[in-house]
């Protein structure tokens, strides 16, 4: 058998290229009547414009997004053995984190105290914006669409997960004051979609994919 080096292993498989950071990233909702779309690059790699109906989040904090499962595993254990002899996941919930600087955008709202202000208007002589809470929030779901970049614009890889299906999990805190902004520190969890017959969408693309697929292990259909 033929010999080699670490150095050899890490200069044939290593990938510098490879590593990635979210140094962009924005995130829409919409209804779940507004279909995912399939795919978010043209044949160029340009990112395209989204259909209507997908309603900007606005600016996030700089802890980013986070997209987590909590995986449950059942386990059997046998007489004589130190270990399981079977694991089973049984459930991983997923959730998505994020934390919004804009949360009075009227979809944010609407989100976090579940009333529906598809008619609540502005004041026509004051400006003024009043709605009442009700005593449960009726909580919808929605469609969620995340999107980060990195890279310069002739090698930028872009990186999208679209959720058919998500819902508040927690109903977050807001605080006044005078030394943080105010903002809303949003989780979501997660289903799956009975159509789609899936919990999440994943987009891989840009022109930095499209020049280095090899790089990262997928062929270019033919």
């Amino acid at each position: 058998m033929a010999t080699t080096t670490i150095a050899a292993l890490k200069k044939k498989h290593n990938r510098r290229g490879n590593v990635r950071k979210g140094l962009n990233a924005v995130a829409f909702l919409a209804p779940t009547t507004v279909d995912l779309p399939d795919a978010l690059t043209d044949a160029g790699g340009q990112l395209k414009e989204l259909p209507a109906g997908w309603l900007p989040v606005g600016l996030l904090t700089k802890d980013g997004m986070a997209f987590s499962a909590d995986a449950s595993v059942e386990e059997v254990e046998a007489l004589g053995y130190v270990e399981s002899v079977r694991t089973d996941l049984v459930k991983a919930p997923k959730t998505v984190k994020f934390s919004v600087l804009e949360p009075y955008r009227k979809h944010l709202q609407q989100l976090v105290y579940g009333v529906d202000l598809s008619q609540v208007k502005a004041n026509k002589d004051t400006g003024e914006i009043v709605f009442d809470e009700a005593p449960l929030p009726l909580l919808e779901e929605f469609r969620l669409l995340a999107i980060m970049s990195d890279g310069p614009a002739d090698d930028e890889w872009l990186v999208g997960r679209g959720f058919p299906r998500v819902k508040l999990g927690t109903i977050p805190e807001e605080a006044w004051k005078s030394s943080d902004p105010v903002q809303f520190d949003l989780e979501l969890s997660v289903f799956s979609d009975e159509v789609l017959g899936t919990p999440c969408r994943h987009y891989l693309g840009g022109t930095g994919a499209i020049k280095h697929l090899d790089a990262i292990g997928f062929e270019k259909a033919a």
